[in-house]
């Protein structure tokens, strides 16, 4: 069976990608994170977010929607290769467990710093 290939994640991750040549890890996550986060908001929205910092509430930019937020925390996890299965056994509401984007970011770093 052929594997399904999303297109639009690919677009993000080789933007990340051009984007990062010679910077460091903080900045790879930030950016990744950001860029995720941006391409849902114009995709869906019709508009970005056009200031993102760390602070920037994930529950404002989804709406409330958990699920679309999980999609795209799913493309982050992809984009850095990482296995996340404890979220999913965790009863938190994801909105709980990551108010801001700057709670994604952290998530991300302590991940890739125990690879």
């Amino acid at each position: 069976m052929a594997e399904v290939y999303d297109f639009e994640y690919y677009k993000v991750r080789q933007l990340v990608k051009q984007q990062i040549r010679t910077k460091e890890l903080v900045y790879e996550v930030y950016l990744s994170t950001v860029q995720f986060l941006h391409h849902y908001t114009e995709t869906c929205h019709g508009h970005s977010f056009e200031y993102m910092t760390t602070d920037t509430s994930l529950r404002e930019i989804f709406k409330d929607n958990e699920e679309a937020f999980w999609c795209i925390f799913t493309w982050i996890v992809k984009y850095w290769q990482l296995e996340v299965e404890e979220l999913k056994k965790n009863p938190a509401p994801l909105f709980e467990q990551f108010p801001t984007i700057g709670a994604v970011c952290l998530f991300i770093g302590e991940k890739t710093k125990t690879i």
